[in-house]
């Protein structure tokens, strides 16, 4: 940042394909093709809720963890998300992990329905 802070926050580049990577080592409890890439622990403390949210959610260190209602079944998840509609949702639950890349930058009403409305819609196609 100009102020000479680190900015963890923003400016990373991914293709949508491994962004879902990203969120499928993380459901795999930090493995890749059978490789621990990150440690279970921290997987697991990470996911974890560390942190109440004024708007009813939570947060871990680095993910916001929401509980979506797909159908008449809610489920626990966790998210990495960015500024413009940029996802990935993590379900264990379900096995399931949804990606989605957009660019409506400073629209939150608009790009929070990709977690409220298709991301239970994908949800609703999966078997538990």
């Amino acid at each position: 940042m100009p102020t000479g802070e680190a900015y963890a926050g923003g400016g990373m580049y991914m293709r949508p394909r491994d962004f879902l990577k990203f969120g499928q080592l993380y459901l795999n409890g930090g493995t890749w093709h059978g490789v621990r890439v990150v440690s279970a622990a921290w997987v697991s403390q990470s996911t974890a809720r560390q942190v109440d949210r004024q708007d009813g959610s939570e947060d871990g260190f680095g993910w916001h963890r929401h509980v979506l209602q797909a159908g008449t079944r809610r489920f626990q998840t966790y998210e990495a998300s960015g500024n413009g509609g940029q996802l990935v949702v993590v379900v264990p639950e379900l096995d399931l992990v949804v990606a989605t890349t957009a660019g409506n930058y400073g629209q939150y009403n608009l790009w929070r329905q990709i977690r409220e409305s298709l991301v239970p819609a994908v949800m609703r196609t999966v078997e538990p």
